[in-house]
């Protein structure tokens, strides 16, 4: 029986619904906003830190090919489902998240465990994690920080974060990566076929600011030619060639 959490309406975000549910053996906590899912979180004990969601364990790719990348900014942090995995998986890195909404922050913190990392990690005195709610592109713009990896997960429900799309966002992006990072997008479009324009089109726009931009499919299971998560990597450096 599935269990509703939470209902609100939210300035920045729209209509969010935290709900319990039971997938056969699987019990999982899951956030929507505007009917889409914001984030979903494992509640059997012992696995509140593994990831759900196809697209951010393809995130990790990034630190497979360069296991030396160190420092990380998250833009869209919804219910904190990857930093709770990566600050539990990667003992030696460091994160900043971005996230707009503070409600979307109190949530994380209330229903998705982010005291419980925060004490486990120690995270206010070792600074592994630090959290900013501001806009993504207003955080580009005003901090000095450079990053080796910069992971654009800003979606409000379906609806991306439309500066950080633009030439602008992906050049302040660059602006802000290590000479050897890796930018990461994750955009829902297919992989071929009519519905992937804006794939496409993003991927002419990082190969004007980037040597080297690969698409991969967050499900290679679900056919290339529908709608669906995929992740855009981009660098100067050889995507395929470990460091």
């Amino acid at each position: 029986m599935d269990l509703i959490r939470y209902e609100s309406d939210d300035p920045d975000y729209g209509t969010i619904k935290i709900e319990d549910k039971f997938l056969g053996n699987e019990h999982v906590r899951f956030l929507t906003v505007n009917g889409a899912i914001e984030t979903a979180a494992y509640l059997h004990p012992g696995r509140e830190y593994e990831l759900f969601s196809d697209y951010l364990q393809g995130f990790n790719w990034a630190y497979r090919i360069r296991p030396d990348l160190q420092k990380t900014l998250l833009i869209g942090g919804g219910g904190f489902a990857y930093p709770k995995y990566y600050i539990s998986n990667y003992p030696d890195k460091r994160i900043d998240v971005v996230e707009i909404s503070p409600m979307m922050v109190q949530l994380a913190h209330d229903f998705f465990g982010v005291d419980q990392l925060i004490e486990t990690y120690d995270l206010e005195a070792t600074q592994r994690m630090r959290v900013f709610i501001e806009d993504g592109m207003r955080y580009l713009k005003d901090t000095d920080d450079r990053y080796d990896v910069i992971l654009n997960d800003a979606y409000i429900g379906k609806v991306f974060h439309r500066g950080l799309q633009s030439n602008e966002g992906i050049a302040l992006s660059k602006q802000h990566l290590s000479d050897d990072g890796i930018y990461v997008m994750n955009l829902v479009t297919a992989d071929k076929g009519i519905w992937a324009y804006s794939g496409r089109r993003m991927m002419r726009k990082l190969l004007k600011q980037f040597r080297y931009a690969v698409l991969l499919q967050a499900n290679e299971e679900i056919s290339p030619y529908d709608r669906q998560n995929c992740l855009i990597f981009a660098s100067d450096r050889d995507l395929f060639t470990r460091k």
